[in-house]
């Protein structure tokens, strides 16, 4: 996790008692699908009585690489699965 400044955070320190939003996904360009699922999901987490509007973090997770699945059936092997 990176602050504004570029510089390493500690996200258990940043994040300690807020209310966090996170969008996962590849590292791929940003579309509009992405923008409208990150608002329209900030939009029905605030109406949660539980949840401090003022402490709302929205971060987003990118996968970097494609992860790899092998897996057997019987007696094939298949070494490529997307997920």
């Amino acid at each position: 996790m990176f602050g504004h400044d570029g510089q390493v955070m500690q996200p258990s320190e940043y994040l300690y008692k807020k209310n966090v939003l996170v969008l996962r996904g590849r590292f791929r360009q940003v579309t509009h699908v992405n923008v409208d699922m990150l608002l329209t999901s900030r939009r029905h987490f605030r109406q949660d009585p539980e949840v401090d509007k003022n402490k709302i973090e929205m971060l987003t997770e990118l996968t970097l690489s494609l992860p790899l699945l092998v897996f057997f059936t019987n007696k094939h092997e298949y070494k490529w699965k997307d997920l």
